[in-house]
């Protein structure tokens, strides 16, 4: 199914001369994580499957949103920054495991 995807976007791309292509970069993105949905939904269902998937939907979802609704450069860093900061200062729960 991420090769529809791909088809897709390539008769588009062509259809269109190749004018989008700096827009719809992020369908690549969004295709991986569909086929290791896919993958995932009728393959055994195995949770560490998930993390690339949201990781790939995330970014691809975010530069769609970025280009689309013209942050234009300034926000994505920012966001960083912030995220990584949450994930050096958060507490963390770490306990002994009972023998």
């Amino acid at each position: 199914m991420s090769l529809l995807v791909l088809g897709l976007l390539f008769i588009f791309e062509t259809a269109a001369g190749w004018n989008y292509a700096g827009s719809t970069w992020p369908v690549y993105l969004l295709a991986a994580a569909f086929g290791l949905f896919e993958l995932w939904l009728f393959g055994g269902r195995e949770r560490g499957l998930l993390i690339p998937i949201c990781v790939l939907s995330a970014v691809g979802g975010f530069f769609f949103a970025e280009h689309f609704l013209s942050f234009r450069g300034s926000f994505w860093p920012l966001a960083a920054i912030i995220i990584g900061l949450y994930y050096v200062f958060r507490k963390t729960n770490l306990e002994k495991p009972e023998e």
